[in-house]
């Protein structure tokens, strides 16, 4: 994309758009104005392309990017209104709100799919410890294992989900 790719561009638009709009739906409540601050902030990403370090989560610059554009426009719609100090401070603890609901979702698709390709077994184990509050001993009755392949599963199984987490970000 620093080199004008318009399609990695509209790759990127296709990929974050909806999530993105959620975010800002949230917190203006109004199609517009959601609409009008992702294309806002796809309309800056374009323009400073060149200027966007490899470093670090494009992810993470454009959910940012998004909350404080959105944030703007209620700070600067709350002005005009003369409730600018209560408005805001409520569309802060919800804009927070809205936008963790939102990416807690994100991160429970992602560590879904990733659980959902793991071995029979280590997905089973996993579930157990993680999901279910089993410790490694009932997991080991229940299953006919060890101990210690309990704690392998574990360890592989999250060596796995932090992997592939990763992968996501980048």
């Amino acid at each position: 994309m620093n080199n004008g790719d318009e399609n990695a561009f509209q790759e990127l638009y296709e990929r974050y758009y909806h999530h993105l709009f959620a975010i800002a739906f949230k917190m203006t409540k109004s199609n517009e104005t959601s609409e009008g601050i992702v294309q806002d902030v796809f309309v800056k990403i374009w323009q400073r392309r060149k200027k966007i370090k490899k470093k670090g989560s494009l992810k993470s610059m454009i959910y940012t990017m998004v909350r404080n554009q959105t944030i703007d426009f209620l700070r600067e719609s709350a002005y005009r209104s003369g409730y600018q100090k209560e408005l805001y401070q409520n569309t802060v603890r919800a804009f927070h709100h809205a936008e963790n609901e939102v990416w807690f979702n994100m991160f429970k698709e992602q560590v879904d799919g990733i659980l959902a390709s793991l071995p029979p077994r280590r997905r089973a184990v996993y579930s157990l410890s993680r999901e279910k509050g089993k410790s490694h001993e009932e997991i080991a009755n229940a299953l006919g294992i060890s101990k210690q392949a309990v704690s392998n599963h574990i360890s592989k199984a999250l060596e796995i989900i932090r992997d592939q987490l990763e992968k996501v970000d980048n």
